[in-house]
């Protein structure tokens, strides 16, 4: 039964492959059949050439591989067809024809369409996140095309990030047609919910090189224009445009971009130059990359950043963002077994990079992956990096002969990468030269290699030289021994055992190495693998700070521009939950503003450890000097003697640095070392051979060796910061009254008392800033203020804090409460206060040092008693007076007015916009034609200020006019005030006169433009006024001069019977009241003094 069912199966198969056969028989007949008729009708057209390939078509066509044949057949025909032809009708043309319109309403721009015209593409993108499904986005446009239109032709449709939908036509024209009967016969709602987009093509560029600086883009124009006339139609139309200028090497020249008409373009370039000017200049094609070097994307600048826009694949989207770095490093001893085999362990691991030390050469040359990677090398070729990653962005850094450096950016951080191998027979100080040149401390730097050095830091059970000097360079370079000798040796031969590979990461980043291990797996070298991974997803992004205190007007016109929808959305937060999101936007907001506007700047890692003196500067300078004169004795008709004792000198200078310079070394080692004496520091375990890997936070719960970083951060958090336990009682419901709202005065008090120099907070916006959203809209921030108070509610994202725990000095890492918790919260959610006791200490702490300096006293002596004996007030007071000065003559405030019993003060303008003649008032000395001499002088007695304009004509007192002051006046302004006075009286009468005074500071006031003064303006202003009627000079005091003796004692005169004359206190005044004040506050200060040193001196 069983073979009967094997052989029905059997006869099955044979019938069904025969039936196919006769179908592929049938299918090719009748293509056959269809294919004569037309080959008839090439027959009877006029092309020959055509016509004698049709014997040789026929023949293929009829060859047993019948469907290569045809295929090859019309590729042929179809490649005549075009030949004969000098156009072709895009989908356009039949589109418009098929509808039966006229030629007058086809557009002109299709009624012929040239060959090689650029592609048409349609990007459909979708609004709403109900259409982001690809597959039904797609089958909505083309059953649209389908239905109305069938002879639609698109060369493709391809998938957009979203979900949307990219189309590509023939042509331009072709696409137009695509989108016009979308939009004509789509649903209307269906389609509101995309964007059509047809993206504009950018015009092909050249680059015009080695430009005169001195010329100008319409210089540039016309010169082209003249001497290339092939670039411009018959009205003098140019086929280009001049976009910008680049700066060339040479100082002396530029280089130049044009946009060249599509057409011309390819006979431009061809020509590979332009005449200028009588002279040729080289072109070539320019091709624009965009780069940003802030977030290492394509498509933007630096300057237009955008930290938020995350950079997106072009096909799926997601993020490309690297949070974690894994790697290997192995010394192939050599080996090529080992060097293939470690290219393989680092692909079938999916690694990012591999470092090789004393790789395997072959003919001079590293082995190559044949799987694709980049390699970077030393100089002597003795360490070579592998990046497996082809998505990491890795850059060469710099090479030696023993060390090659690759910067890799990702994750908004470089990440600098040193592969090294120090043989262990060369001079070690050498090797090491070669790094000491690169700044570790101010950048993110992994170092690994095979360094042949013994040392306990790293497991051995003795130190060597070599060792040694490595353990100063780590140390000097805030580098962190990664490698763990528990976990077994690196290095493991026949006869030796040992630890020389490093793993080196850089001290602020230590708590991102998550792994670290030796891999026992076959090698073929006797050192083993080493593996690392870094995990750099929450590493701070504040590694730099911005630069507020410059630009600020920049930031402030950019805030501006925007601020507009944040008043509409504040009307509009009536809850907490609007008011959230308002605060969370407004403070994006202002990030965004800064990062785009204001400058940053990297912060620096203080240098832990130094050795340069003065003495070193000092010898250093004297072997200098004394090499200079050695080589000049050499060059010159110098004697052999004087040679020799200069160069005798010279050879003993130099030893006797060389010995300064390493005792001075060695000792400031030794210091550095022995003062670095807390118990668990890392660098004091390195200094004395105790080193090895510690975490942070050294509070272990249960003594768990388990236990990782995250549970011991849980375990801190939570004795500091309990939750809530079955006995709390949180349900309270407080009883809130009406709220006073607070006014604009008392929000100007509190911006104006944030101190500027303060660090910013969490999102990095510091209070210069602040200021400026502040200055800039003032009722604005009020309501917004105004608005958490009537809600009652302070904004969640203000509350949000980073907390760092601080250990306390001399107390023990393993407990909980050695440590002391630190938050650092958002700027807005920060304010500042007053000087407290600490602040006056330290500030005692400072002056105090340059008190025993000027008085030469005894360093018991108290601080205060320095401060009387030397008449210096203590800082603290001065600060206060500072402040004060501050507050009163720069912001105007009134909350001191009690302080200059409410006198009406001068005030400083803005002198950048007082043109330039009226800046600088120049006058005569003396004019010919003058009617009257006038002599002017001011006076202060017993507290009152006086001023005197005396009038003469031909020796003759004909009129005088005295003024009063207020006390607080001085004699200077009293001086301005007259000769103001004398001038105006000279343009009231219109007659000219020698203007007299014995005040030159008066006059070198008038003559300065730098003055900024109202008063001393305004006096400049009238001067001006009057300047070809008055002659301005300076007479000598008390030297007899008539008309000068006559105005003093009418000064004098004046400060008693003058008429009463108003002007502002100078800041003078206001620095003398607040020298009043400054004694005023020391003595209170000195009287709270009570110790015996105190009473004492109180007598001073």
């Amino acid at each position: 039964m069983s073979l009967a069912k094997a052989k029905i199966w059997t006869l099955e198969k044979e019938k069904a492959g025969l039936q196919g056969k006769l179908d592929a028989q049938a299918e090719i007949s009748s293509a056959v059949q269809e294919i004569i008729p037309k080959l008839d009708d090439i027959k009877n057209s006029k092309d020959q050439n055509l016509i004698a390939e049709i014997p040789r078509i026929i023949k293929e066509v009829t060859s047993p591989d019948i469907r290569s044949s045809v295929e090859v057949a019309c590729r042929e025909i179809m490649a005549e067809v075009k030949k004969t032809r000098d156009e072709t009708r895009t989908f356009a043309h039949v589109a418009f024809q098929s509808r039966n319109l006229p030629p007058s309403q086809v557009p002109p721009s299709l009624r012929s369409s040239p060959l090689g015209e650029p592609e048409g593409i349609l990007l459909i993108k979708p609004k709403k996140e109900t259409l982001k499904d690809f597959i039904i986005n797609k089958k909505i446009f083309t059953d649209i095309l389908e239905k109305y239109d069938p002879s639609i032709r698109l060369r493709g449709i391809g998938k957009l990030y979203g979900g949307g939908v990219r189309m590509v036509a023939a042509s331009h024209g072709d696409i137009m047609i695509v989108k016009g009967l979308i939009e004509e016969y789509g649903d209307k709602e269906t389609m509101d919910g995309f964007d059509f987009v047809i993206p504009n093509r950018r015009s092909p560029q050249l680059i015009i090189y080695n430009v005169d600086g001195e010329v100008d883009q319409e210089q540039l124009k016309a010169g082209i224009l003249a001497k290339n006339i092939t670039l411009a139609v018959s009205a003098n139309k140019p086929y280009f445009k001049v976009e910008f200028s680049i700066p060339a090497r040479n100082s002396l020249k530029k280089h130049w971009v044009l946009s060249i008409d599509p057409k011309k373009f390819i006979e431009i370039k061809n020509r590979k130059g332009l005449y200028f000017q009588f002279s040729p200049l080289r072109t070539s094609e320019f091709i624009s990359i965009r780069f940003c070097k802030r977030c290492f994307a394509y498509g933007h600048t630096t300057k237009n950043c955008d930290p938020k826009n995350e950079q997106k694949c072009d096909r799926c989207g997601p993020t490309m963002a690297y949070n974690s770095l894994r790697g290997i490093q192995i010394n192939v001893n050599h080996c090529v077994a080992a060097h293939s085999g470690a290219l393989l362990v680092a692909r079938d691991l999916g690694l990012d990079f591999i470092a090789i030390q004393d790789p395997y050469l072959m003919k001079g040359e590293p082995l190559k992956a044949n799987f694709g990677c980049k390699v970077f090398m030393s100089e002597g070729k003795r360490a070579i990096t592998y990046v497996l990653n082809k998505s990491l962005n890795c850059y060469f850094k710099f090479n030696t002969m023993n060390s090659v450096t690759v910067e890799l950016h990702f994750n908004n951080i470089i990440f600098n990468v040193f592969n090294c191998y120090f043989p262990p027979h060369d001079d070690m100080e050498q090797t090491i030269s070669e790094l000491q040149d690169y700044n570790f401390c101010n950048s993110f730097n992994l170092v690994v290699g095979d360094f042949n050095c013994k040392s306990r830091s790293w497991g051995y059970d003795s130190d060597n030289f070599r060792g040694r000097k490595l353990s100063e360079f780590i140390a000097a370079s805030n580098l962190h021994i990664c490698n763990i000798s528990e976990y077994g040796p690196t290095f493991q031969s026949t006869i030796h055992v040992g630890f020389p590979d490093l793993t080196l990461l850089s001290i602020p980043i230590i708590n991102y190495m998550k792994n670290w291990g030796v891999l026992y797996m076959e090698s073929h070298s006797d050192h083993k693998y080493i593996y690392f991974n870094l995990e750099l997803e929450d590493i701070p992004e504040a590694d730099f700070f911005l630069k507020s205190k410059y630009g600020i007007n920049k930031f402030s016109r950019y805030v501006k521009k925007n601020a507009g929808y944040f008043k509409n959305k504040l009307a509009k937060s009536s809850n907490i939950i609007y008011l959230n999101n308002l605060f969370l936007e407004l403070t994006d907001f202002i990030k965004k503003a800064a990062f785009k506007t204001l400058k940053n700047k990297p912060k620096k890692f203080a240098k832990k450890y130094s050795f340069w003196n003065e003495d070193l500067r000092l010898a250093r300078n004297k072997v200098s000097m004394l090499f200079k004169i050695y080589n000049r004795h050499k060059l010159s008709t110098s004697s052999d003697d004087v040679v020799q004792s200069s160069g005798l000198a010279y050879r003993k200078a130099r030893a006797e640095y060389k010995r300064l310079l390493l005792s001075t070394k060695r000792k400031a080692w030794e210091i550095f070392c022995t003062n670095y004496n807390e118990r668990f520091n890392f660098l004091f375990q390195l200094a004395f051979n105790k080193g090895g890997s510690q975490d942070s936070i050294r509070v272990n719960p249960n003594d768990n060796p388990s236990n990782t970083i995250r549970d011991k951060i849980t375990y801190i958090m939570d004795n500091f910061f309990p939750g809530r336990t079955s006995e709390d009682d949180f349900n309270y419901i407080p009883v809130i009254g009406s709220i006073d709202l607070i006014l604009i005065e008392d929000l100007e008090l509190v911006f104006k008392g944030l101190e500027r120099g303060k660090a910013p907070g969490l999102d990095r916006i510091d209070y210069h800033m602040w200021g400026a959203v502040f200055n800039l809209d003032k009722i604005f921030m009020l309501e917004l203020f105004n608005t958490c108070f009537k809600l009652n509610y302070f904004p969640r994202c203000l509350r949000n804090a980073r907390i760092f725990f601080l250990l306390k000095d001399g107390k023990d890492p393993g407990l909980c409460n050695s440590y002391r918790p630190v938050c650092l919260l958002p700027t807005l959610g920060v304010w500042g206060g007053d000087l407290n006791k600490y602040h006056v200490d330290r500030l005692h702490t400072i002056q105090r040092i340059f008190l025993l300096k000027f008085a030469r006293g005894y360093r018991t002596t108290s601080t205060n008693v320095l401060n009387v004996l030397t008449g210096i007030p203590p800082l603290h007071i001065t600060a206060k007076a500072e402040f004060l000065k501050f507050q009163i003559w720069v912001r105007r405030s009134g909350d001191y007015n009690d302080i200059i019993n409410n006198v009406q003060l001068d005030h400083n303008i803005l002198i950048k916009n007082i043109p330039s003649d009226m800046k600088l008032v120049s006058l005569s000395e003396h004019l010919s034609d003058a009617t009257y001499e006038v002599y002017t002088d001011g006076s202060k007695i017993n507290e009152e200020t006086g001023l005197a304009v005396c009038i003469l004509n031909d020796n003759d007192n004909i009129q005088n006019f005295l003024f009063k002051l207020k006390p607080y006046n001085s004699v200077f302004q009293a001086e301005l005030a007259a000769i103001q006075f004398a001038a105006n009286w000279a343009v009231s009468e219109n007659s000219k006169i020698n203007l007299y005074t014995d005040s030159l500071s008066s006059i070198l006031a008038l003559q300065s433009a730098s003055s900024r003064e109202n008063f001393e303006k305004k006096v400049e202003t009238d001067l001006f006024k009057a300047k070809n009627l008055v002659g301005l000079s300076w007479v000598k005091a008390h030297v007899g001069i008539q008309g000068n003796e006559l105005a003093d004692q009418q000064a004098k005169l004046a400060t008693t019977t003058g008429e009463e004359l108003s002007i502002p206190a100078p800041r003078s005044y206001l620095n003398r009241t607040l020298k009043q004040l400054i004694l005023h506050e020391w003595c209170g200060y000195c009287n709270k003094y009570t110790s015996a040193s105190g009473i004492r001196v109180r007598g001073f």
